[in-house]
């Protein structure tokens, strides 16, 4: 969009509690992003895209429950419970 606001990595980094250097380094491959040598500049539509992507959380990993057995050269493995195996 051609009126919306856009922002300098400085900007950004201080909004952020970043460096600007996180800021380009981030932004680098975006859309929206303006570069004129050092000078860039950052849509807000780049921007609250890459807000909205930071603020998703991955579902965690549920690993199964695993006890440690002594194997015969003296070394431990970890094996799965009984009870975590899934039925």
């Amino acid at each position: 969009m051609p009126d919306e606001r856009h922002y300098s990595p400085q900007e950004i980094a201080q909004r952020w509690h970043v460096s600007p250097q996180w800021v380009r380094r981030r932004f680098a491959h975006e859309r929206g992003v303006v570069r004129l040598g050092y000078n860039w500049r950052i849509s807000e539509s780049a921007l609250q895209r890459v807000y909205q992507q930071s603020m998703v959380r991955p579902e965690p990993v549920r690993l199964p429950k695993t006890r440690a057995r002594r194997l015969p050269d003296g070394s431990v493995a970890l094996v799965p419970r009984a009870d975590s195996v899934a039925r």
